[in-house]
């Protein structure tokens, strides 16, 4: 069962728990983040959003604005990162801007991911 609970600070409702398999995301926005928004010198951020052994997820019509790293670390954040065999997930109709890094990043046999319409 998938579940949602409120942030430490009340603003932002966070996963509390999520399936390795067959979950849609979908309609939502990942906005500033990266260490360009945070107080620690020391963050790195590499991902909004993160798969990795996870298969036959849908990631659909979400928006991703503003995923930036400084500092040197610019090319280590991601939209989305797909890591350690997720296989067969679709990843449709997003829409990425201001993204330092990549928007997507595939690897470590991540195979039969399918990419549609993304912007």
């Amino acid at each position: 069962t998938n579940t949602m609970g409120d942030s430490s600070n009340n603003d932002y409702p966070v996963i509390k728990k999520i399936q390795n398999s067959h979950n849609t995301i979908k309609n939502n926005i990942f906005r500033q983040i990266g260490n360009k928004y945070s107080s620690q010198d020391s963050v790195t951020s590499y991902s909004a959003l993160g798969l990795s052994n996870s298969k036959y997820n849908l990631i659909e019509s979400n928006i991703f604005y503003q995923i930036e790293n400084i500092n040197g670390k610019e090319k280590l954040i991601h939209a989305l990162y797909i890591a350690n065999f997720s296989e067969y997930n679709t990843i449709a109709k997003n829409y990425v801007a201001l993204c330092t890094g990549s928007p997507f990043n595939i690897r470590n046999a991540s195979s039969y991911n399918t990419f549609e319409n993304n912007y």
